[in-house]
């Protein structure tokens, strides 16, 4: 799939006009330089000579990685403009879009070589280098993008994981208990099963958008758009592993009575949570703009519920009424929703709605209600272009009530729902401190702090035992080591330098199943043979040359590591040589040391050897 279909919709032009933007500058580069090129040859007598054709073909192998790394430089230009999250899915897109490319060009050329006149030559040994080998071909700017595309894959993990709120919703960590307690893949069915989700799949699927944003989760995901639509083979990370460890949660299976302890803690802090009832308030010919509303309440309790003990609880008539007589349909919808309301979110498009017998509608008895009663409303009205069959009555009445609304209250407009959730979320923070400031002048939060304070104290303790235990017990169980063999190689011409091949692998030495392991291995840069290793990645410790590897990786696609199994022997492999210099005049040198680490969930291991101890296994 190329890199435009990889990318929202809304996206895809600026990626395609800067992409071309690049591309265009590449080529004009290319054409002065090979104009230049000509002419001084040709002043020089040599223009139709070896020389020139190998100097022409390397300006046009030149072209071929600019037009590359324009297409890769587009494509992050685009993400960041649009902050679209780098996952492996978009990166292996833009990886073989421009591997592709790079195909491409150099086909290109060896097709039509020379053809039409004055078009670029391919020198002898460049074409029988590449003829029917451009697909195994290791184009050295791939390498270079690869490198890039990383560090810009990194750094979008940590913007998003920086951006997201710092605590979990309750969903979210019913859903990380779920999997940290069955380690193993699930499918969603199974999952919204055992974190008590079944009713609810779109709020299970959003959950697992923003743990997989966070980078504790993995799944298969099936999407519509940018819309998470449903996921497969969902699996626990390292990263989610330990946050469930340094949390109040434990594991079952070494702590019979935990679970019980954490769900009732659990309870009890969302029975003494401040609820703060948000009514919204419309006619029904914006549905959408009450679902953005309701989205945006619930975005404000996945990011605040945690950290200030106030919920907010969207209120609507097509979810919180229910079928009663007795009295008008608006007077039977005030007594059960809308004098429960603290606060009202009151949005209008084109029509006011229909009479109430005591309104002009139900959405404006509803506002006039809350109005007498001096709670906040907050009036939000659309300025979008108005559809030709709409009702004309309807849209005059709403004009009018709008005027009227302009000597008594500050309103907001809005032109598209996107609009509206900007300005919401925005606002929604000044609504609840305004409710939450009524709510302690009138004394009624005095005996909910107490209670909370109290079952605080309790549980601390508690707590603290459990997550220790569970973190001791983890790590009991949990067990990877890294195995280091050298061999050495044959010199050609011999000397007095040394070359080895370092080979590294994993062995599971624990008692669980590894589904989720990553290897690193470091030696210090001057021993290096050479460079450009797909492995390779930038380190954090200078003077070092760092490799690594996941279980995902397409050298290693292991989804299982058992018990006394091992991965390959060369799971990651290089050379690296002793100079002769170094041997008999820095002999210290051969003390520094080559290090392998394992990550695996809570755990890692870490093998070191000095270079020399690394000559002695390769000796023996």
């Amino acid at each position: 799939m190329s890199i435009q279909n990889c990318l929202p919709q809304l996206a895809r032009q600026q990626y395609v006009r800067v992409r071309n933007q690049k591309s265009e500058s590449a080529r004009e580069s290319y054409r002065a330089k090979l104009t230049d090129l000509r002419a001084q040859s040709a002043a020089n007598g040599v223009l139709r000579s070896g020389y020139q054709e190998l100097a022409e073909w390397k300006l046009a192998e030149e072209l071929f990685g600019q037009l590359a790394y324009s297409w890769f430089e587009a494509a992050i230009e685009t993400c960041k403009l649009y902050e679209i999250p780098l996952d492996q899915n978009l990166c292996k897109c833009i990886e073989t879009d421009v591997r592709e490319l790079l195909i491409g060009q150099y086909q290109n050329s060896l097709n039509h070589a020379g053809s039409p006149a004055g078009a670029v030559k391919v020198p002898l040994s460049a074409r029988n280098k590449l003829s029917g080998h451009l697909q195994r071909c290791p184009f050295p700017i791939f390498n270079t993008i690869q490198i890039e595309l990383e560090k810009e894959r990194v750094e979008s993990q940590r913007r998003r994981r920086d951006n997201m709120p710092r605590s979990l919703t309750p969903e979210e960590r019913n859903i990380l208990v779920a999997l940290s307690d069955h380690p193993e893949q699930l499918q969603l069915d199974t999952l919204a099963t055992r974190a008590s989700m079944q009713e609810d799949q779109a709020g299970l699927l959003r959950a697992l958008e923003s743990l997989r944003i966070r980078g504790f989760v993995k799944f298969v995901s099936l999407r519509d758009g940018d819309a998470l639509t449903n996921a497969a083979n969902i699996t626990i990370l390292p990263s989610g592993l330990k946050f469930v460890e340094e949390a109040e949660f434990s594991d079952p299976a070494r702590v019979a009575s935990s679970a019980a302890i954490v769900s009732n803690l659990r309870g009890a802090k969302r029975r003494t949570a401040i609820l703060i009832n948000i009514l919204i308030a419309s006619p029904s010919d914006v549905s959408d703009e009450r679902d953005v509303a309701t989205e945006v309440i619930h975005a404000w309790n996945a990011a605040h519920l945690e950290n200030t003990g106030i919920m907010l609880n969207p209120i609507r008539w097509e979810t919180h009424s229910f079928p009663a007589s007795g009295d008008r349909p608006q007077a039977i919808v005030n007594k059960q929703i809308v004098d429960r309301g603290d606060l009202l979110v009151g949005i209008f498009g084109y029509r006011l709605g229909t009479p109430t017998g005591e309104a002009q509608s139900g959405t404006i008895e509803e506002i006039e209600r809350f109005r007498r009663t001096g709670k906040h409303v907050a009036l939000y009205f659309s300025t979008a272009d108005v559809p030709r069959d709409i009702d004309r009555d309807q849209l005059k009445a709403l004009e009018v009530y709008q005027r009227e609304r302009q000597a008594d209250t500050l309103y907001f407009p809005f032109r598209s729902p996107e609009d509206l959730r900007k300005l919401l979320t925005q606002h929604l923070p000044k609504f609840v401190q305004e409710v939450h400031a009524k709510l302690q002048l009138g004394g009624e939060l005095t005996e909910l702090k107490q209670e909370i304070q109290n079952i605080e104290n309790k549980s601390g303790s508690e707590l603290a035992a459990i997550a220790g235990m569970a973190q001791d017990f983890r790590k009991e169980r949990m067990s990877l080591k890294a195995n280091i063999a050298c061999q050495r190689l044959a010199v050609p011409g011999g000397g007095d330098d040394e070359l080895y091949m370092l080979q590294v692998g994993v062995e599971n030495d624990g008692e669980v199943d590894a589904t989720d392991f990553q290897l690193d291995v470091e030696i210090p840069a001057h021993f290096l043979d050479g460079g450009g290793h797909r492995l390779q990645v930038p380190s954090e410790r200078s003077g070092f040359a760092l490799f690594r590897i996941n279980n995902e990786d397409v050298a290693c696609q292991m989804a299982h590591l058992y018990p006394g199994k091992k991965t390959k022997d060369n799971l990651i492999y290089f050379n690296f040589v002793i100079r002769g210099l170094i041997k008999f005049q820095q002999p210290i040198l051969l003390q520094e040391k080559v290090t392998a680490t394992v990550f695996s969930g809570n755990t890692s291991s870490k093998t070191e050897l000095t270079i020399a101890e690394l000559t002695d296994k390769a000796a023996r």
